[in-house]
Parts: C-alpha cells; structure tokens; sequence
C-alpha cells in the first residue's frame, strides 16, 4: 500500500515537473515574442503619430514617406510576428492541455478577424502582401488620404486619430492575449 501511494506521489510530482516544462520551453516563449512585437507595434504607431505632429505640410509626398517607413518597419519585424506565430503552432500541435484561447488571441492580434483579414487581403495594394493587418489598414487609410482629402490640415488631423484608434485596438488585442497567457500559466504551474 505505501509503494502504490509513494508510486502515485511521484507520478504527480512528475506531472507537474512536465508542466513547468511545457511553460518554460513553449508558452513562455511564445509569450515573451509576443511581447516583442507589441513593443514594435507601439513604439511604431507613437513614432507615426509623432510623425502626423511634426510641423510637416502632410502633403502627398509626407503621405507617401510615412506608407513607406510603415512598410519598412513591418519588414524589419517580420520574422518577430513570425516566431510568435510558428511557437503558437506548436503549442496547438498539444493535445494534453487546451492552448486554443490563447493560439486564437495571438492569431486576431496579429491576423484580425477573418472579414478585416479578407477586406486586406482582397486589396491590391502592394503594402498589404508583406505586412500584418494594422499596418496594412494604416496604409490602405493614408492611401484614402492621399486620394479622397485635399486639405493637408485635415489629412493630418485625420492620420492622426486613425494611429490612436490603431493603438487602442492593439492595446484591447493585447489585454485579450495577456489575460489568456495569465489563464494558461495558472493551468500549468498553480492547478
């Protein structure tokens, strides 16, 4: 009776050391690159909106410098997304736990839902085949700008409440994966 209880104790301790692991070698990780791009994606989106404040005319020509540095930056932080997106993969390969709430919230942070994803992927717009899908639709809004708005002061005023709404829906994205992160650290190390 007390191998099959000192057998059944150890089987617990190494469940939980296989738990720790799982955290430790796959949900943190995925988490800290996630942390990464957000980073990214607001010291961008602040770095924009203090470009729309300078004392720039926000002609055509301050349009287009701005699609292309927002272009130029989702290049150079592709393969951050990317990480994050591929470490995601691998925790839903696992069929012990559930990671499906936490693999989802990383996918819409970084994806959107499915109707913005598909009116993105839908545009033919150059900048949309090599960016995530907020950059994409900062861009697809200055090219409305350069387009549809003659008034330079309007346009300016209008790129710039299109940058605070972008950081407030990176912000709402990120409170979704953090809380799930939180609930999926809690299954694996506290139950």
């Amino acid at each position: 009776m007390i191998g099959l209880v000192d057998n059944l104790i150890q089987l617990l301790k190494e469940r939980e050391k296989n738990r720790e692991k799982l955290f430790i070698n796959f949900v943190e990780p995925m988490y800290c690159s996630f942390n990464l791009a957000h980073e990214n994606y607001l010291d961008s989106l602040v770095r924009y909106q203090k470009f729309c404040e300078g004392e720039i005319d926000f002609e055509l020509d301050e349009l287009l410098a701005l699609a292309h540095i927002v272009m130029d930056d989702s290049r150079e932080t592709y393969h951050i997304r990317r990480s994050c997106l591929e470490q995601s993969q691998l925790l839903s390969e696992m069929t012990r736990y559930d990671f499906s709430p936490l693999i989802e919230a990383v996918d819409d942070y970084f994806n959107g839902d499915e109707t913005e994803s598909q009116f993105i992927n839908k545009q033919r717009h150059p900048i949309a085949l090599c960016i995530n899908h907020r950059r994409s639709k900062l861009s697809s809004y200055l090219d409305y700008l350069q387009l549809g708005i003659s008034d330079e002061s309007y346009r300016k005023i209008l790129a710039h409440g299109q940058i605070q709404e972008l950081i407030d829906e990176v912000q709402g994205s990120r409170d979704n994966v953090e809380k799930e992160y939180l609930k999926a650290k809690y299954a694996l190390l506290v139950k």
